[in-house]
Parts: C-alpha cells; sequence; structure tokens
C-alpha cells in the first residue's frame, strides 16, 4: 500500500490529517515531519487531538487502497 496524507484546511484554518499506509510509529514520524515542513514555512500548526487507527482500520483502508489500484490498473475484478 502506497503512503498518503491528506490534510483539509477547515474555514477557522484547523488543520485535519489522516495518515494512510503508516506502519506502527511511522505516521507519527511523518506528522512531526509535517510539522516541520509547516513551520519552515512560517505557518504555525499545534495538536489538539490525536486519535490513533486501529489494526481493523488500517486493514479496511489497505483493502481500499488495492482496490483502487486495481481499478486504475485495469487489473482484477474491480477493473
Amino acid at each position: 500500500m502506497s503512503r498518503e496524507v491528506h490534510v483539509v484546511v477547515g474555514k477557522n484554518g484547523r488543520l485535519e490529517t489522516d495518515f494512510r499506509g503508516f506502519l506502527d510509529d511511522d505516521c507519527l514520524l511523518e506528522a512531526d515531519r509535517l510539522g516541520e515542513a509547516l513551520k519552515a514555512l512560517g505557518l504555525s500548526a499545534n495538536l489538539v487531538d490525536r486519535v490513533m487507527k486501529d489494526m481493523a482500520q488500517r486493514l479496511r483502508e489497505a483493502g481500499e487502497a488495492e482496490a483502487l489500484e486495481r481499478k486504475a490498473t485495469g487489473t482484477g475484478r474491480d477493473a
């Protein structure tokens, strides 16, 4: 599964991020990298809440990503 970071900026400037395809604490490291990149651009992002995904959520995301990849490449039953 590929790694993806989805970022939504709300009207009030609040960032909501969703890290997909990261194993174990890799998502936390990537969140730190994102924060540093924003800081380098002069933006300030303060962590308000962190929700860790359970194994079922990660497996479901992996399955969804594989289905989309099969559809995009024209392989498999989802083509």
